[in-house]
């Protein structure tokens, strides 16, 4: 379904039950499916800071996750390795930027990556003199002086997609990073953001389970950014997010409880390491006051900021208690790879997300990896004296300086 919305806005196909003031469905094409898949790739830390802005809607917390995020942000930089250790716990990058750059209406306001690259060093085996910050210093000593690299313009995330998606020319009008779902695909979502591809057999299956008195009633919605961020904030905190975002709006969002399910990650998973930390508690009330760590425990409690959304349901196998967005990230596996998904491997892609490249921990306990690149980086001169770098990730990349 295209839109036909202006441009900074998209349009939304509501079928409302004005009996109960709540939306029954929605149906919608790549515009809005595409920013409910980047969601998930969006960082802790990231939601954290976006969820705390004004929209159409008050300021909303996620949980924990909104006081660590805080807690960086008044944390003495001496605590820390560096001022911009801090700085990537507050911006954390978003592996999948790229796809997310493009889309119709993109809320993160995280600042672009851009690599930088040390001037004194000429060629290097790994991507230890490649830095996305300038304020590090090169290992010989100097800081990272040169912005040499657009990671979407250059196709750097070349290792997420498969071999027929790859852009070979470097071409940066190439629409290969404009979002996840295909321009034909049209698609079903429920009040709980499950999104289901649209065909007769779907929508009528999806009636007979509604329950509604008196005859639905169709609309067209439009919707602009602080929509699209109230839908982020009722993801979270809300079982009924286009009902939330749509219709009840701030009544609801005060007073919207999400219920969390609790068990035992641990079973059948291998540990991976040990942490000792000192508990002051209160064994009567079973109630922790505070804890005394060290650095290890740390590194990993910060490393949370950094991690995709849909990366931690995956570690939760899609059942986090946060109703939506276990249903939005469930739905991935009702899409078809070859005819819902702009790429075959994006389907794989998303059931992997990993962290943006640089961000990792040592000896992360989670089961969530790295995005690694590039894995080198290199200088080739031409005949009259100037140079190109060159990376390689999946396949060597050249791109002129």
């Amino acid at each position: 379904m295209a839109s036909t919305a202006i441009p900074g806005e998209i349009s939304l196909r509501v079928v409302v039950d004005k009996e109960q003031n709540r939306v029954l469905y929605a149906e919608a094409g790549k515009d809005f499916v595409d920013i409910l898949l980047s969601f998930l790739t969006l960082p802790l830390g990231t939601i954290a800071r976006l969820v705390s802005k004004d929209s159409t809607t008050k300021p909303c917390r996620f949980g924990c996750i909104s006081s660590l995020y805080e807690s960086v942000g008044n944390l003495d930089p001496m605590y820390l390795n560096s001022e911009t250790c801090k700085q990537m716990l507050l911006q954390p990058r978003n592996s999948m930027e790229c796809y997310n750059r493009n889309l119709k209406l993109n809320i993160d306001d995280t600042e672009p990556t851009k690599y930088n690259v040390c001037r004194g060093c000429r060629a290097v085996e790994d991507g230890s003199l490649v830095s996305t910050s300038k304020d590090m210093k090169c290992k010989c000593g100097q800081d990272f002086t040169r912005i040499f690299l657009d990671p979407c313009k250059s196709l750097l995330c070349s290792p997420l997609l498969s071999g027929s998606d790859k852009n070979t020319s470097g071409d940066a009008g190439d629409n290969t990073w404009e979002g996840y779902v295909k321009e034909t695909a049209s698609f079903i979502i429920s009040d709980d953001l499950a999104v289901i591809p649209a065909d007769f057999n779907t929508t009528l299956c999806l009636l007979k389970n509604l329950r509604f008195e008196g005859p639905p009633e169709e609309s067209t919605m439009v919707l602009s950014s602080n929509e699209i961020l109230d839908l982020l904030k009722c993801l979270l905190i809300s079982k009924t997010a286009l009902t939330d975002t749509l219709l009840r709006k701030e009544h609801s969002l005060v007073h919207s409880e999400t219920s969390s399910k609790i068990f035992d990650e641990r079973q059948g998973r291998k540990s991976t390491g040990t942490m000792e930390i000192k508990l002051l508690m209160s064994k009567s009330k079973s109630k922790i006051f505070f804890a005394q760590v060290e650095e290890d425990f740390m590194d990993q409690l910060l490393s949370f900021l950094t991690f995709p959304v849909g990366a931690v349901e995956r570690v939760l196998e899609g059942n986090s208690g946060v109703v939506c967005v276990d249903k939005l990230y469930n739905s991935l596996f009702n899409f078809d790879s070859t005819v819902d998904m702009k790429s075959e491997n994006l389907k794989h892609v998303f059931a992997n997300l990993m962290i943006a490249p640089y961000f990792n921990v040592n000896n992360q306990m989670l089961p969530i990896d790295e995005l690694k690149y590039p894995s080198e980086l290199g200088i080739c001169f031409n005949k009259d004296g100037s140079g190109r770098y060159y990376l390689t990730a999946d396949a060597s990349l050249y791109v002129h300086v």
